[in-house]
Order: C-alpha cells, then sequence, then structure tokens
C-alpha cells in the first residue's frame, strides 16, 4: 500500500483507553519497510495524517518507537485540548482521506491477528528454534500458522516492549499492508 509516495508494508489498529473521555481512542497506523535512502522507518497514523520516524534498525524497536510515539503526541494534544476547551475535544483536521488506501487497509485487516494470537503462538515456539531442515518444521505447523511464522519473532518482541512499558492497550490487530 503507498500513500503520498511512501510504500507501507506493516498496519497495525489499536484500542487505547484515554483518561481525558469515557469513550477509548482508535488508532490505525501503517509502517515503512527499513528505508535504505534515509535510513529510517517511516509510520503513518490515519487518523490525524501524522508521520513519525524511527532510526533504529531492529523491526519491533522501530515499529515501538513509531507507535508510541502516535499514540503519546495524539492522546496528549488531545487532553491538553481537553483541558483548556473545557472537555471538548479536538476534530483533527488533516485525515488520511484517499479512499483506495482506506479500503485496502480495511480489507487487508480483516486477514489480520491479534497481538494475543502472536503470544499464543509460542507454544510453537520448539519447533521456530534452529532447526537444520526448515522444510521440517512447515510439516509440523497447523496450515494456519504457517503465514505468520515469518513475522512472528519481530511482533512477539514489539508485544515484549508493549507489556513492559507503560503503554495501555485494549485491543491491538497487525497485519501485512
Amino acid at each position: 500500500m503507498a500513500y503520498k509516495g511512501v510504500k507501507y508494508s506493516y498496519a497495525f489498529e489499536f484500542i487505547v483507553p484515554v483518561d481525558y473521555s469515557y469513550d477509548d481512542k482508535k488508532f490505525r497506523i501503517v509502517i515503512s519497510e527499513f528505508r535504505p535512502e534515509t535510513h529510517d522507518y517511516s509510520g503513518l497514523c490515519l487518523e490525524n495524517e501524522l508521520k513519525v520516524f524511527s532510526n533504529e534498525k531492529v523491526p519491533f524497536q522501530a515499529f515501538f518507537d513509531i507507535v508510541n510515539d502516535i499514540i503519546d503526541f495524539t492522546t496528549m494534544d488531545d487532553k491538553n485540548y481537553a483541558n483548556t476547551h473545557f472537555g471538548n475535544l479536538p476534530t483533527s483536521l488533516m485525515t488520511v482521506e484517499d479512499p483506495i488506501f482506506i479500503g485496502q487497509f480495511e480489507e487487508k485487516k480483516k486477514y489480520g491477528n491479534s497481538l494475543q494470537y502472536y503470544e499464543q503462538l509460542r507454544e510453537y515456539e520448539h519447533l521456530i528454534g534452529y532447526y537444520r531442515k526448515p522444510e521440517k518444521i512447515m510439516e509440523e505447523l497447523p496450515e494456519e500458522t504457517k503465514f505468520t511464522l515469518c513475522d512472528y519473532p519481530v511482533i512477539l518482541l514489539f508485544c515484549s516492549l508493549i507489556r513492559y512499558s507503560n503503554f495501555k492497550i485494549k485491543k491491538g490487530i497487525y497485519f501485512r499492508a
């Protein structure tokens, strides 16, 4: 999926509880592959078109930096606005409105998995280890698990960073964009 010249390969959707509103806030975030020409990962929030970059070369750390920054910046901004405007919440001046891009996001989200799903894959961790014959691993895995095996280590480490930080998520979905 490409938006304004940047190809995004990873996508997340988070439901985050916020203390300034009764409703939880939804974040749809897409992240690019590592870009060697700029030496970074690029993240985009579809709700407010906020772009964030991470110079981390390790994917799970870059994902965490981008997601954490987007959620922190947005929630702090909304909270400050609500405090100064008698509890009223701001309306976003910019959003991603490209119907093709949004349609692709929503279509691919149908095939995404929750972050809890990746943590449940730990029961297959003994198969993911350092085997000499990778084809043996694929024979032993259930069909629905084979496709998520490539993303398993990255998302599992990403989930660990979320768990050990002050980051609160009610629901999280990951999928390839």
